[in-house]
């Protein structure tokens, strides 16, 4: 055989193997389950043997010293990378599911009297009319009696204060851009703030965010307990993204909104270390 594929195959058939391992235990690997612990040692403990034997088998010897200084400052760098990868691994050993507790105290929230209100803000400063339409319909349309819609429009656009009245939704804008959106939301706080009925709650949504129906029910449920001051819900594409749009995998490859909302922000959630 050629030494060339003789050295490549030798280099190859071990990360091939636990790559085939992987693929047959996957399917069978739940999130809550045993099964996944063992799964993320057994990756860990692969990159572990990867650091030694970059450590003990690739660093130039010392007497090379232009040598050694460059490998050891990129085994340094690589080096930091594995540390944060086994971080990451340690973090995904555990997972926190929210529906189930949505589903347990959803009769919690329809029993108060009165019901919270619930301002929603859609931010907005140049998307056009389709996607703003859309998301506004949505908001109106969610299942919850106690609710108010405000468009807040950076943009200050005639078209946009006629649509929400159309639609029959609250429009604010403000004089500047100051702060960018983040002073576009502080203003908007000042304002309701300041009304006879001020809300109980607010509910930030970009402007190309489209709510489900029974958002508000599902989120309010999990402010049952007093410390809960966040409620952040997970967020799916609607068009794939450009890998899976380049590639054709839209139908078997996740974008990495589901992989950060529905498998990393879950783990956090679990180590009480998610964030918004």
């Amino acid at each position: 055989m050629n030494p060339f594929l003789s050295t490549l195959l030798e280099g190859a058939w071990p990360g091939l193997l636990a790559a085939g391992l992987m693929l047959v235990v996957l399917p069978w690997s739940k999130p809550e389950g045993r099964m996944r612990i063992l799964i993320l040692g057994f990756a860990g403990l692969l990159s572990l043997r990867y650091a030694y034997w970059r450590l003990t088998a690739t660093l130039p010897p010392m007497e090379e010293t232009v040598n050694f200084i460059a490998g050891s400052t990129f085994f340094a760098i690589e080096f930091a990378a594995i540390v944060g990868s086994l971080l990451s691994l340690m973090t995904l050993t555990r997972t926190q599911n929210r529906s189930i507790e949505s589903d347990r105290m959803a009769g919690w929230i329809r029993k108060q009297d009165p019901l919270p209100t619930v301002d929603l803000f859609i931010c907005t400063y140049n998307e056009e009319r389709e996607i703003l339409e859309r998301t506004i319909i949505g908001a109106m349309a969610i299942d919850y009696p106690n609710k108010r819609v405000w468009v807040l429009d950076d943009g200050r656009r005639q078209w946009l204060r006629d649509l929400s009245a159309d639609l029959g939704c609250n429009y604010l804008d403000r004089p500047d851009n100051s702060h960018a959106k983040a002073g576009n939301i502080n203003n908007a706080l000042t304002h309701v703030a300041g009304l006879d009925t001020p809300p109980d709650f607010i509910s930030i949504l970009d402007a190309d965010f489209v709510p489900t129906k029974n958002f508000l029910w599902r989120t309010l449920a999990l402010f049952h307990e007093e410390d809960v001051g966040i409620v952040q819900t997970p967020q799916h594409f609607v068009n794939p993204d450009p890998i899976q749009a380049n590639l054709l995998v839209a139908d078997s490859w996740p974008d990495e909104q589901r992989y950060f909302f529905d498998v990393v922000m879950p783990a956090k959630d679990g180590w009480g270390t998610a964030f918004c």
